[in-house]
């Protein structure tokens, strides 16, 4: 969605109710604004108060072979890694395994993939997910 007012002052434009911007327009000659919105498939998680979030990280980032994602399991759970490209699209499902209360991490290897920025979801099977974003170099 996509709504501009304008009033004697300002320049008010909406874009999908996520970036508002005012413009003095008497300021300005010219206004070039590109916008765009990404999509990735992946619910907003909310750091606060919420008891489903894993905290994940991962380096080197950016790579260009491996990088290692770290987490602190506060459960023994199995987990899951999903990877989306920014388009939204599921890229890489791969099942982890089964892992112990305390912090540890995986090597995540981009088989494949091109060079480019993702996103990742790390998911336990208790329903406590991070999310994180990498960076693939040639």
């Amino acid at each position: 969605m996509y709504s501009t007012s304008e009033d004697e002052d300002f320049v008010t434009s909406d874009y999908l109710t996520d970036t508002l911007l005012h413009l003095a327009p008497k300021s300005l000659k010219t206004i070039d604004l590109r916008l765009s919105a990404v999509n990735t498939g992946l619910d907003d998680i909310h750091r606060n108060n919420d008891k489903s979030f894993l905290e994940v990280s991962n380096s080197p980032n950016p790579f260009s072979v491996t990088t290692h994602i770290h987490f602190a399991s506060e459960e023994n759970t199995n987990y899951t890694l999903e990877v989306f490209d920014m388009t939204g699209n599921r890229v890489s499902t791969q099942k982890i395994g089964f892992y112990t209360t305390g912090n540890h991490y995986i090597t995540f290897n981009r088989m494949g993939l091109t060079p480019g920025i993702y996103i990742y979801k790390l998911k336990s099977s208790t329903d406590k997910s991070g999310i994180g974003r990498f960076v693939i170099a040639d």
